[in-house]
């Protein structure tokens, strides 16, 4: 399954980032406007997560062996994306008197974009950590 495995990981994280957008307007949240950012702060965890699976080429120490570990860590990770950005932008527009709705609602877009465009920049080096190349 070795040449299916990136488009696996592909597919896994959009269904489960669908599955965490939906949820997020079905059921009453579980943080609010002030707890939010806590939630979104708290996914930084992936990181090391990822770093200690099985990875190849990686110099790290291998913590999680199984291919069981990266794929639980991706579902988790992709609908804790879709619920909290999903959160953060419906409480973002509802947080602002309406006639700022607008603007605030093109703010966070751009602010999503920036963060996305700054994520894969960034993915680069993560990859130089696992191989070693960054100490």
């Amino acid at each position: 399954y070795n040449d299916l495995y990136v488009p696996f990981f592909f597919l896994l994280f959009n269904l489960f980032d669908l599955i965490g957008r939906v949820t997020a307007g079905a059921i009453a949240p579980l943080f609010t406007v002030n707890t939010v950012w806590i939630a979104s702060a708290a996914r930084l965890v992936f990181f090391p997560l990822f770093l200690f699976c099985n990875i190849a080429d990686s110099q790290l120490p291998v913590l999680f062996k199984s291919d069981a570990f990266p794929i639980l860590f991706m579902i988790l990770m992709a609908f804790s994306n879709g619920y909290v950005a999903s959160l953060c932008m419906m409480m973002g527009a509802g947080s602002v008197p309406p006639k700022d709705a607008p603007v605030a609602g093109t703010i966070m877009v751009f602010s999503l974009t920036c963060g996305l465009c700054m994520g894969a920049c960034l993915s680069f080096i993560v990859v130089l950590i696992s191989q070693g190349s960054v100490a």
